[in-house]
């Protein structure tokens, strides 16, 4: 990943100088270099995004697959025919699964260390939703047009829980921008990522 990518400078960099640990980057992919250079730099995090974890686990076995210092792997875009077969063949106990976006309001966490929330990109609990209810939540789509279902008054359908859809956070309609700048220099595709009327007039 460039330096500049949320993945990167998000979860990589930043993280980092704020705990003060070492931070080891490879120059470029290669599944076969990728767990010497685990190995040699005694690394105990790596850092995933999309399919690098497919990659590794499509590799030949290897008698080192599992001699290295890593307790977690840190990342997005786990998928979950990848989840368990990559966390048994290479011995890590965590997947510490994420979703954001630089562009997004809002993010989810998934530290994940057994069956429960498997294959999960975020936990949402009972104390969570009575905090963040009104300002986070998440609505039914329509899985072929990915637009919003609305009802017969015009206003989104909430989802039941455990039920897929798309998640919306609230933004204070006299002030947009606070939350949410838009695009630079493309004031109109930042517009298209604002709501409007979701549960009643005039919200956004």
């Amino acid at each position: 990943m460039p330096m500049y990518h949320g993945a990167a400078h998000g979860l990589l960099i930043t993280p980092s100088i704020h705990a003060g640990n070492t931070m080891v980057i490879g120059r470029k992919f290669s599944h076969s270099r990728f767990w010497p250079e685990v190995r040699a730099s005694r690394a105990n995090i790596i850092q995933y995004v999309g399919e690098l974890c497919r990659y590794l686990i499509n590799a030949p076995p290897s008698p080192l697959d599992k001699e290295h210092n890593v307790q977690m792997a840190w990342g997005n875009g786990m998928r979950p025919d990848v989840w368990e077969k990559f966390r048994d063949r290479f011995g890590i106990p965590v997947i510490n699964e994420l979703y954001a976006a630089t562009d997004g309001l809002g993010s989810s966490f998934n530290y994940n260390a057994g069956e429960f929330t498997k294959f999960a990109i975020g936990k949402r609990g009972l104390i969570y939703r009575l905090v963040r209810g009104r300002t986070e939540v998440m609505v039914k789509i329509d899985p072929d047009t990915e637009d919003i279902l609305r009802d017969e008054n015009g206003f989104a359908v909430k989802c039941a829980i455990n039920e897929p859809g798309e998640v919306l956070h609230q933004i204070d309609p006299q002030n947009p921008d606070a939350a949410f700048h838009g695009y630079f220099k493309n004031r109109a595709a930042g517009d298209k990522r604002k709501i409007k009327d979701v549960f009643k007039k005039g919200d956004l």
